[in-house]
């Protein structure tokens, strides 16, 4: 295949993106869904063409007549019942890139369904779809900058899986580089970087004992039930210390594409977690965790990094997903999930507005979200931009 070009996270202006909605988000069991996507679909501007994916065309419709937004709508139904498989998740189904001169939404092995948005996408506007399996990769493992991509180390790992790769990693990596000509960094963490590491091992022993005992060799099963800290401490000196691990669903929950440079470095911003008063041992593993990822993606792959600041919430067991953004450059615009609506919440908002701000973005702060925080998604993971406008590669 002709090496493809994958849409920028940044450059350009949205011109048009896609939602997934089933009806039953909707209805008056649904506020906290409903509000959310109301405040998205009346935050985008009036050359924005919105595509609602649904199951429910009457009960969208006049929803979207109701709320009467600048943007422009278009409906398109698919068959009942085929969105059950995510709540609201559009990112993961597939990737928008440029091949051979010609708009094209490549799909690649996905953790959720099968892709169909693509094919569904793909009959109302006559976009190609090229199918990739030998390539696991959710969209929301999947950031593209404005001379970089980033990639999930699950991603590698899934991919690894694969029968042709034989879990070989270096051969999965190889695959997922020829994507696209932008470099390629993993994203995760070494356990080398985080601080507590007798806290991590346990935690870790405990909740997947099966996938760590390959990593430290079965004889210390037997030694780790007890939990015991020595035991832990004594395991981790058998470990690849520079092993990339992923604790959260996808990197773009924690991880997001500034689109600007800081001392000639690329910048990103990466999430971290500010303790309570007294933190659980989850909640200190979760910071540990954040912070290592920073120091990787500084020291090992060269980012220049901003830390967004959030609270930690024990359902999915992470920050708030502050990162989970929609970027443009032209004119610099970011849509940012707000938490406010808990005022607990609202001085985090306030922070990590500000830092949008002084970037030099207009920040358009999109409330409602806290209700998908639990599904580990915001409004990166329930849109896809198909299409923008100015876009060049630099």
């Amino acid at each position: 295949m002709t090496q493809s070009e994958l849409i920028s996270d940044t450059a350009g202006a949205i011109a048009a993106l896609a939602i997934r909605l089933q009806g039953c988000l909707l209805t008056a069991g649904e506020q906290g869904a409903k509000a959310a996507y109301e405040a998205l679909v009346c935050s985008l501007h009036g050359d924005t063409c919105l595509t609602a994916l649904t199951d429910d065309e009457p009960t969208v419709a006049a929803w979207l007549k109701d709320l009467n937004p600048d943007c422009s709508t278009r409906i398109l139904s698919v068959p009942q019942g085929s969105l059950m498989d995510s709540k609201a998740w559009m990112r993961d189904a597939f990737l928008t890139a440029t091949l051979d001169g010609k708009k094209t939404y490549l799909r690649p092995t996905i953790s959720k369904g099968g892709g169909e948005e693509a094919d569904w996408l793909a009959a109302a506007d006559g976009t190609p779809v090229v199918d990739m399996p030998y390539i696991a990769l959710d969209g929301g493992d999947c950031i593209v900058g404005p001379g970089y991509r980033l990639i999930g180390a699950r991603a590698v790992d899934n991919t690894s899986k694969i029968v042709r790769y034989g879990f070989n990693q270096r051969l999965a990596m190889a695959e997922l580089t020829r994507l696209d000509s932008r470099q390629l960094f993993q994203v995760g963490y070494r356990l080398k970087d985080v601080r507590n590491k007798a806290l991590w091992f346990i935690e870790r022993f405990q909740l997947d004992h099966l996938s760590l005992s390959a990593d430290v060799g079965e004889h210390w099963l037997e030694v780790l039930q007890g939990s015991d800290p020595c035991a832990a401490a004594a395991a981790i000196v058998e470990m690849d210390q520079n092993k990339l691990y992923q604790d959260w669903a996808h990197i773009d929950l924690v991880v997001a594409s500034t689109g600007r440079k800081r001392d000639e470095k690329d910048l990103l911003l990466v999430a971290s977690v500010i303790l309570s008063a007294n933190p659980t041992m989850s909640e200190i593993i979760q910071a540990d965790c954040l912070d290592a990822l920073a120091i990787y993606l500084r020291d090992e792959c060269g980012f220049a990094i901003i830390r967004t600041v959030s609270p930690y919430i024990p359902m999915p067991g992470g920050p708030l997903w502050y990162n989970n953004v929609l970027v443009q450059s032209e004119p610099p615009i970011v849509w940012l999930p707000a938490f406010g609506s808990d005022p607990r919440y609202r001085q985090f908002d306030a922070s990590n507005q500000a830092i949008w701000e002084m970037l030099g973005f207009e920040v358009r702060p999109v409330s409602g979200w806290l209700a998908f925080a639990p599904d580990s998604g915001s409004i990166r993971c329930a849109t896809n931009v198909t299409e923008r406008r100015g876009h060049t590669r630099t």
